[in-house]
């Protein structure tokens, strides 16, 4: 049977623990069959992705002790930006060395989707109760860009595309996380279709054409002026 916290926070009851800093069930499991009572999940100074952590919870709870999950400070901008620096050097959250929403192969001073995207997301977070995780994507947004250009000698500008919000509104929207690829992919396929048919005919080569508008340039008009 599992016990709770308020279990193991009765006066004069001694519990033994641990902080786990390996992402391992099998070790959070031989922690439990060994008696430990109470095992402290650390994603501050170990690299665990998400997934992982629901993982190493469960592990927990199948033999009897009681996770908790130690997270990151998400206030303090000095420990965002050291923990990001770890993500970008491959020591942190999935070992990839990406920041993901971040960055684009065209877009690099500013990607002008993302820029339309966010009031709208920020818009949706107010609605929906949601400003401290808005301004925590908001600061991430804000650290990220020089943390990358700093540790990659990137100076032509990095920042966030499309994709950066799409998470955080899916979530707010109710989504489930399983739907977030296949939503993601359905919008793409035809296109994605598309540069395949293109590869078959061109010999492996995607024609990614440069465009130059030839119209005279006129001055904008209104939608009711128009004829």
């Amino acid at each position: 049977m599992n016990k709770s916290f308020k279990d193991l926070m009765q006066p004069g009851k001694k519990n033994i623990g641990t902080i786990l800093q390996v992402p391992s069930e099998e070790l959070a499991e031989m922690l439990g069959h060994a008696g430990l009572e109470l095992i402290i999940l650390d994603m501050e100074h170990c690299p665990m992705t998400p997934p992982k952590i629901v993982s190493m919870v469960r592990a927990c709870e199948s033999v009897g002790a009681l996770p908790f999950v130690r997270v990151p400070d998400v206030t303090d901008e000095d420990e965002m930006r050291a923990y990001i620096g770890k993500i970008v050097d491959k020591e942190a959250f999935d070992h990839k060395g990406l920041v993901y929403g971040m960055g684009h192969a065209v877009y690099s001073l500013s990607d002008p989707r993302a820029v339309v995207f966010k009031s709208f997301v920020q818009q949706l977070a107010m609605a929906k109760g949601r400003k401290t995780d808005f301004d925590f994507y908001n600061t991430v947004e804000r650290l990220a860009p020089q943390v990358i250009a700093e540790k990659r000698h990137i100076y032509k500008g990095v920042s966030t595309n499309v994709d950066f919000y799409s998470g955080f509104v899916y979530n707010m929207l109710g989504i489930p996380v399983e739907l977030y690829t296949p939503m993601f992919a359905v919008a793409r396929v035809v296109g994605w279709s598309a540069h395949r048919m293109e590869e078959l005919v061109n010999v492996d080569k995607i024609i990614r054409p440069a465009y130059k508008s030839v119209m005279a340039t006129r001055d904008y008009l209104p939608m009711e002026n128009r004829g």
